[in-house]
Formats: structure tokens, sequence, C-alpha cells
């Protein structure tokens, strides 16, 4: 839950951070609000910050020169966060109209928005391996604890072949969730549209009564997945915006063709497509998708904060 009293409004600030002894460090405001900031610095700056260390951040833009003191809540890698050390109305509209200038000259440079995208594009495929090997390690131990809670054989045997099955296309399944995820990324960075099968399976399932009995594993198959995605929607709502819009900011495709490749509507397809060949019992999707769905929430929580 965000506890923040006061909005935040992203940046695009280029600025100087100065340190206690002297040193000065570029780095780039994120986001600010009438409390505080938050800056980020290339992996060429080497930066080892205090709490409650006081500095000194220096940004100009032709003749908009502006001298903030701030006070260093905490460093996260290559940011920290930072409270103003006297706030008050009359900074923060200064803050505001260096960033709307910074805007209207674009200082947005080839350069940077080429690193940015790099530092994305390996979050991505970070966050997508880790959430398909979580995934698969705590589905192994959900199916073992159940077939021993088991009513009877049936129900444990069916458990224990699922289990069985899950390790024997362990490599399969990783490979075809994240091979669909690179695609996706692929056209993210070549400023295409996603690719999408959503509108097809609409299609295809709008007379959900006049389904085959395979047409209808199909459907239950396709809504478990929608309501995944819906509800890792929810859990991620709070940041979805933000998100959208500094992906945006660093993507060089159209508005209406700007997407997430590590959304909540295509990791979720991606491991629909991906365990899908194995064909499992309603129940069994059903673990599969309740545990997908805690493993990818919290990855991809923690892909939101970083990249907000």
């Amino acid at each position: 839950m965000d506890k923040r009293e006061h909005p935040r409004f992203e940046s695009l600030v280029e600025a100087r951070l100065i340190t206690p002894n002297g040193s000065s460090h570029s780095c780039r405001v994120a986001d600010f609000s009438q409390e505080g900031l938050r800056i980020y610095w290339s992996d060429e700056e080497s930066l080892s910050l205090k709490v409650k260390d006081i500095f000194q951040l220096y940004l100009t833009l032709e003749d908009a020169p502006l001298n903030i003191v701030v006070e260093c809540l905490y460093q996260n890698d290559n940011g920290a966060g930072f409270k103003l050390h006297q706030p008050n109305n009359e900074l923060f509209l200064e803050l505001q109209s260096v960033n709307q200038a910074s805007r209207n000259h674009g200082v947005l440079s080839d350069e940077k928005r080429l690193h940015y995208k790099n530092m994305f594009q390996k979050r991505v495929k970070d966050a997508s391996q880790s959430i398909i090997k979580q995934w698969h390690s705590e589905l192994l131990d959900e199916l073992f604890t159940l077939a021993n809670k088991a009513h009877n054989n049936t129900e444990q045997e069916a458990l224990y072949c699922a289990e069985k099955a899950i390790k024997e296309h362990e490599i399969q399944i990783k490979n075809d969730f994240l091979t669909t995820i690179a695609k996706q990324l692929k056209r993210w960075l070549e400023g295409l549209p996603k690719i999408s099968s959503d509108k097809d399976a609409r299609e295809k399932y709008h007379q959900g009564t006049n389904l085959s009995l395979v047409q209808q594993e199909e459907f239950e198959s396709w809504l478990l997945a929608k309501v995944t995605s819906t509800h890792l929607q929810s859990r991620l709502s709070h940041s979805s915006f933000e998100v959208h819009q500094l992906l945006d900011m660093i993507s060089e495709t159209c508005p209406e063709n700007g997407f997430n490749p590590l959304g909540a509507n295509i990791i979720t397809e991606a491991f629909q497509q991906a365990i899908e060949p194995l064909a499992f019992e309603k129940n069994i999707q059903q673990v599969a998708f309740d545990t997908f769905e805690q493993v990818a929430g919290q990855q991809l929580q923690a892909a939101s904060l970083w990249l907000i």
C-alpha cells in the first residue's frame, strides 16, 4: 500500500549529485513530489550513499539553474530516494517548471533511450526466468503436499502423475514460456505492436454453449488464464499507469502500439501456452495457475518498483 501523502510526477531531468565529500556525479531525476524525489545513475558511476547524509542536487536547463538540498532516505543499487531538506510550494513549482522545460527540450537523447531500453530488456529476461523457475519449484512442492493429503488412491495417483509430468517437461515448459516473452520483447524493442491471440480466442469461444468437448476444455483453460491475468492486473494496478508512461517514454513506438512485454496479460498467455501441451486435468490446472499467480505477482511487483 502506497502511504505517500503527495502524488509523484515522472521526470526526465538530468542532474548532478554532489556528495558530502564534494564529488560530483551525473544522474537523472526519475520522479519527484512535494516532499522528495528519486534519482538513478549509470553503471559507470560508483556511488555508495549513507542514509541521513545531506547532498546537493544541481539541475540546469539553459537559463533555469536549480540547487536543491536533499537528505538520503535509502539507496537501491543504481538509485536512491531523497527527501527535500526544506520542502515548500515554491520549490515544488520550480521543480515542475524545470521538468516541463526538460520535456519541451527533449533531453532524453538517443544514447539515454538506448541505455534505458537495454536496462529494461535485461530486467524482462531476468524476471521471466525467475518466474518460471520459482513456479516450477513451488508447484512441485504444492503437488507433493496435496498428494499426501489426498482422500483416495485415484486422487493421489493423479497428483503424482502431474508431478512427474512437470519434472519431465521442465525444460520444454521453461523454453516455451521464455520464447514467447522473448518474441514480445523483440516486438517492443522494434516499436511494433504486441503479438495477440486474445481477440481470436474471444471470437472462437463466443458461443460457449455450443462447444465440443475438446473446445470446452480449451475454453476453460483460456478462461482460467483470463482470471489469473485479471488478478495480476489488480495486484499491479497501483503502479500500472506509471509503468506504461515510462515505457512509452523510452519506446520508439506510437502510443496506440505501446505495451509492456512483462505485463500481466502477456506473461499469463505465455504460461498458458507453455503448459497447454501437458493437457492437465481441471483441478491440476487450477493448482498450476494459482501457483503461477502467486509467483508472478511477487516478481512483477518487484519489477514495477524497480522500473518506477
